[in-house]
């Protein structure tokens, strides 16, 4: 099952330590820059070692409550692999014109393709602000 995930707009040492001890899942509000796309960092503490390949990351609309359930994803991106790990780090650059609105909170979840099985490392929340 999943860990814990952080999200900031500014990475820091304290977005770390936040998101490693506390048991809530990780939540994050990200700003909208001048070039329209939310950008900011994501780490994730996973509860066990992933497998050496790439990480997947979907983007589940929160305010549609069957969205998860039924694997419908506004957006989804992929971080290249590399070995097995504990720890992810990514920056995130969000662009509207993939199907992400502005003003919505968006659940998140981070984990890999293990031939027609998806694995879930971590999870967490992100809102866009407008």
């Amino acid at each position: 099952m999943a860990r814990y995930l952080a999200l900031s707009a500014t990475f820091t040492a304290l977005v770390l330590m936040l998101a490693r001890f506390s048991k809530k899942k990780g939540a994050g509000v990200l700003p909208r820059g001048a070039d329209k796309h939310w950008k900011g960092s994501m780490v994730a503490f996973l509860k066990k070692r992933c497998y050496a390949g790439p990480i997947t990351i979907w983007y589940f609309d929160k305010s549609d409550k069957g969205a998860v359930k039924r694997k419908e994803y506004s957006h989804m991106e992929s971080t290249p692999g590399g070995k097995a790990r504990e720890i992810v780090v990514h920056d995130l650059d969000l662009d509207p014109d993939v199907g992400l609105n502005k003003g919505r909170t968006y659940i998140i979840h981070l984990g890999q393709l293990l031939g027609r099985r998806k694995v879930i490392f971590a999870k967490g929340e992100v809102t866009l602000k407008p």
